[in-house]
């Protein structure tokens, strides 16, 4: 049950941390940002570069990527700066460029699977985390009731399946980490895995 929790975890905003963050900047130091002041620059990145990687992580294969995809939205900022308006909700404008930069990540291995050598597994990882990113900002109920329906559907799978598939989802164990825990062959990994994304991808049509 903690393990399908997290998905929740990963596909809302905690909003009364991020509350405070979007309070911490005024209109004087939006102003600092947009003539190019590097202090307040380095403020706003000291205060939102971990938030923005825990959230990147919930969407991507790991936190190398989630680091790099914050990475470049921070560079992004300095670079459209001068657009900015002192009104700008400096908390909002990083994590929508997060977020598109994780869609457009997940949007190229969806498209060129063929081209990357992805597993098919890894392919309907790409694709439910594109789609509960997708719906995130312009649809809050829709990420909360696709979220719940994985998580019945997680539920509905057999004991060991479901161990399985949550150890590679939510904790983001690799393959080899999970057949070394689970004393069993990478191969009946990977057959409990596309067990499990089968069984999603045949009762969620309308997302695939």
């Amino acid at each position: 049950m903690k393990d399908n929790q997290n998905f929740l975890k990963f596909s809302t905003i905690h909003i009364s941390d991020h509350e405070r963050m979007s309070s911490a900047f005024s209109k004087s130091d939006i102003g600092r940002l947009i003539k190019g002041d590097e202090t307040i620059f380095e403020d706003i990145f000291n205060l939102f570069y971990t938030p923005l990687v825990i959230y990147a992580t919930g969407y991507l294969t790991g936190e190398e990527q989630a680091r790099e995809i914050v990475q470049e939205a921070f560079l992004k900022l300095w670079e459209k700066k001068g657009t900015l308006s002192p009104d700008t909700n400096i908390r909002a404008y990083m994590y929508a460029i997060t977020r598109n930069l994780c869609l457009n990540h997940l949007d190229h291995l969806r498209v060129g699977r063929q081209y990357l050598g992805m597993h098919k597994q890894e392919m309907m990882d790409a694709q439910i985390n594109y789609i509960a990113l997708s719906h995130h900002a312009s649809d809050h109920i829709t990420v909360i009731e696709l979220a719940e329906k994985i998580k019945v559907l997680i539920r509905d799978l057999p004991e060991k399946n479901r161990k399985i598939f949550a150890m590679h989802r939510f904790r983001h164990m690799t393959y080899r980490e999970i057949a070394a825990e689970m004393n069993i062959s990478v191969k009946a990994v990977e057959a409990h895995i596309s067990r499990a994304l089968k069984h999603l991808k045949e009762n969620l049509p309308e997302y695939f």
